[in-house]
């Protein structure tokens, strides 16, 4: 893994997409069962034509939802988690100029947060291997190290502040 240790934000966020869309063919957004701002219905219309497949999940790049019922706390965040039955709803969307132009509106990459827009960008290669993650709402992003590699990044996203992890 690659991580991105600084938000990516206005020209460096926009190389970042740039490169992502030279290597991969589709990207996801997750949408959860809340009430969205009039920005996020808007990102939804524009990327209506690019969908490709939507699903209700309970995991995606970088994250897995618990579904207890008996109020165990997370080991790890030592918190409660609260029962999802009913996952949230991954969408899967084209890669494509007009696409890409979409997800720039955003402006950073953690700005992908609800109830404003939808959550966690991820990219992926044709073959559907992840390529990028993120997780607005830790602040965390990466790459996968398996597919690209540090010296192939900094050329295309100069200013990228990344460490391998």
């Amino acid at each position: 893994m690659i991580r991105i240790r600084e938000e990516p934000q206005g020209q460096v966020y926009e190389a970042l997409l740039k490169f992502a869309a030279t290597n991969c063919a589709t990207f996801s957004l997750t949408w959860h069962m809340c009430r969205y701002k009039s920005t996020a219905h808007q990102i939804e219309k524009e990327l209506t034509p690019f969908r490709v497949s939507q699903k209700i999940t309970d995991n995606w790049p970088g994250t897995i939802q618990w579904n207890v019922t008996d109020q165990q706390p997370d080991p790890i965040h030592r918190r409660y988690r609260i029962a999802r039955p009913k996952g949230i709803l991954l969408r899967t969307y084209r890669v494509t100029p007009r696409s890409i132009d979409v997800l720039q509106t955003a402006g950073r990459l953690y700005a992908w947060l609800r109830p404003d827009r939808p959550e966690d960008l991820a990219f992926y290669l044709p073959d559907g291997s992840n390529f990028l993650a993120s997780v607005a709402h830790e602040e965390l992003a990466w790459f996968m190290s398996d597919i690209c590699s540090e010296e192939e990044i900094v050329p295309h996203v100069h200013e990228l502040r990344l460490s391998a992890k």
